[in-house]
């Protein structure tokens, strides 16, 4: 006999149970910038669930407020709470020349241990879902399972992966650009828009990137975010990912990839099982590597499913 039921899974763990209410989702928002230096800022939706938080990490260039609908749509679907939060170098997040993998996961186990987070779920998209897997495979008691979106560890011999696609050209493009013209926010914006157009085709991308523009003093602009040290972290390798790491994380694990995307690849299959032995490996179809943008629906639904109920024997 099986039966889904995520309360008796739990009792039968000795976790608790938790009995899903029709009141609020979430009771209180909670923010924080500058509080504690060493935290990366973040923000809170603090859910009525007494399971794991889930907590989101952005790719490059981004920041939480890219996740705003999604965890609002998180957090009524699974009344956990979700952590959104700026990696260093990014949004309101302090800035550092350092930015390898194990630097971006430890702000998130440091965040974790500032909130008294024991466990969370992982979701982590492009250089977040890196930071993931990364975290996940080096505190594997901190994760209770693990999404990477459109994030891959690289094939079995890939101690030289590095980004795939063009963000690294975006970077660099954004290092070029010349505000000396512009004298108001929105002529700067344009003005980068103007000078970013060969080299970022795509006007959605280019408009995500153009949100990191930010008045630096009366008009006087600059990028949001530490161009120097994100290219260096693009270039850099992953000797955690490569074949002479042992370590593997057993826990539950999503592969969640765009299906016009190349950042999950078919030779990536067996280093990833390796890696993660207890993983799922799929791709939306028609979805580039802004997986949860461009198929917001699609994407909900398989993160809502992975995280629901599990089948369990008890007899």
């Amino acid at each position: 006999m099986q039966l889904k039921c995520v309360s008796m899974l739990k009792h039968l763990r000795g976790q608790g149970r938790h009995i899903k209410p029709a009141s609020a989702v979430f009771t209180s928002r909670f923010s924080s910038t500058a509080s504690n230096p060493n935290i990366v800022s973040h923000e809170l939706l603090e859910g009525t669930s007494n399971e794991a938080p889930i907590l989101l990490a952005h790719g490059v260039l981004g920041n939480r407020r890219n996740f705003n609908i999604l965890a609002k749509k998180l957090a009524k679907e699974t009344q956990r709470s979700i952590i959104t939060y700026d990696a260093r170098n990014h949004g309101n997040s302090f800035h550092s020349d350092i930015m390898g993998l194990e630097d971006l996961s430890k702000d998130a186990i440091n965040l974790l241990d500032e909130l008294k987070v024991e466990k969370c779920v992982f979701i982590g998209h492009s250089m977040g879902g890196r930071t993931a897997l990364y975290t996940a495979l080096s505190y594997p008691n901190r994760i209770e399972k693990l999404i990477s979106v459109d994030s891959s560890p690289g094939a079995i011999n890939g101690s030289n992966f590095t980004e795939r696609g063009s963000i690294l050209s975006y970077v660099e493009a954004m290092q070029n650009v010349n505000w000396d013209s512009a004298n108001t926010l929105s002529r700067a914006r344009n003005t980068a828009d103007e000078q970013l157009t060969n080299a970022v085709p795509n006007l959605s991308v280019r408009q995500f990137i153009l949100t990191n523009v930010e008045e630096s003093s009366p008009s006087n602009y600059k990028w949001r975010v530490n161009l120097d040290a994100i290219q260096r972290h693009l270039q850099c390798t992953h000797q955690i990912f490569d074949k002479n790491n042992s370590k593997t994380f057993d826990g539950k694990t999503l592969f969640l990839g765009g299906g016009l995307s190349n950042y999950i690849r078919y030779e990536d299959y067996p280093n990833i099982r390796r890696l993660f032995p207890n993983c799922n490996i799929t791709h939306i179809p028609d979805s580039g590597h802004w997986v949860h943008s461009e198929k917001p629906k699609e994407f909900l639904s398989a993160v809502t499913s992975f995280l629901g109920p599990e089948e369990i024997n008890l007899f």
